[in-house]
């Protein structure tokens, strides 16, 4: 026999005497994610969103990020997010926000930093953004977006197990914006070995993540993890050296190697600091250079 699937305007089975649509049938993320879609495609006062968002971020004293989510996933579900935070020069905030939002994505809430709060931060949600036919489905989204983006960003959710993706930095610009140089800044390269993949985070520029070709584990077929950790991060050095900015390396960056151990904490392995267009000391076996 095959399994009842409750119809959506049937009272709900949990005995609440309420509408299934209402109660434990409410908030499917594919059903909320298709209402929010439909609701930004029909938008056509996207301007009105785009100054709120502003006003929202600015309004925001202190240590504010506001994340802009686009709720549409891609063919792997997953969900992209970028977010900019009141420190970001005005006109690239603007830019940031205005981009974004003619696009498809939702300013769906700020992070404000909050000492009291566990994950130290509190989401501020504005349910104005979005009409009263959808609102209640936006609130419950953008709390669970909060949620997922705030355990990304403190390290509480691993960003293999997050469906979240955060956007990469260059892409916030507007297109024919000069990209300016960042600041020096600390470059993480993250290698698993476990799970063929290494994560580069950018300080509070962004990150990527880069799957292991299987050609290294054969090429590099004799080492131990150390060893392979150090072979995989020498070789996003060297890419980092002749990418395009804010990725490109400036002189000033300090480049951290960890390896990440399943179930256990990371350990650092070798750090190095950028001096001119290479390395200040060796970036290789033996620890801090």
């Amino acid at each position: 026999m095959e399994d009842y699937k409750q119809e959506r305007n049937e009272r709900c089975g949990c005995g609440s005497g309420k509408k299934h649509k209402k109660c434990c049938g409410r908030f499917s993320l594919h059903e909320m994610t298709a209402k929010l879609t439909a609701y930004v495609e029909a938008n056509r006062r996207k301007d009105q969103l785009i100054r709120r968002s502003l006003r929202f971020l600015e309004s925001r004293g202190g240590d504010a990020i506001l994340c802009l989510v686009n709720p549409k996933p891609d063919s792997d579900d997953v969900i992209s997010w970028t977010q900019v935070d009141n420190k970001t020069p005005v006109d690239e905030r603007e830019a940031v926000v205005t981009r974004r939002i003619l696009a498809g994505y939702l300013p769906v809430c700020a992070l404000v930093a909050d000492k009291e709060e566990a994950s130290g931060w509190q989401a501020v949600i504005d349910a104005a953004m979005v009409g009263e036919e959808v609102r209640g489905e936006f609130v419950a989204f953008a709390r669970l977006e909060a949620a997922t983006i705030v355990g990304t960003m403190n390290g509480e959710i691993d960003p293999y197990d997050s469906w979240m993706t955060a956007v990469p930095w260059e892409d916030r610009s507007y297109p024919g914006m000069p990209i300016k140089p960042r600041p020096a800044t600390t470059i993480r390269i993250e290698v698993n070995v476990a799970k063929r993949g290494i994560r580069t985070i950018w300080g509070h520029y962004g990150a990527m993540d880069f799957s292991i070709p299987e050609s290294h584990y054969t090429e590099h077929g004799g080492m131990n993890d150390v060893e392979f950790a150090l072979a995989q991060a020498n070789d996003i050095v060297e890419a980092l050296s002749q990418t395009s900015p804010p990725k490109q390396l400036v002189e000033g960056d300090r480049i951290e190697l960890y390896l990440d151990i399943p179930d256990s904490e990371m350990k650092l392995l070798a750090a190095a600091n950028v001096k001119g267009y290479g390395l200040e000391g060796t970036f290789g076996q033996g620890g801090a250079a």
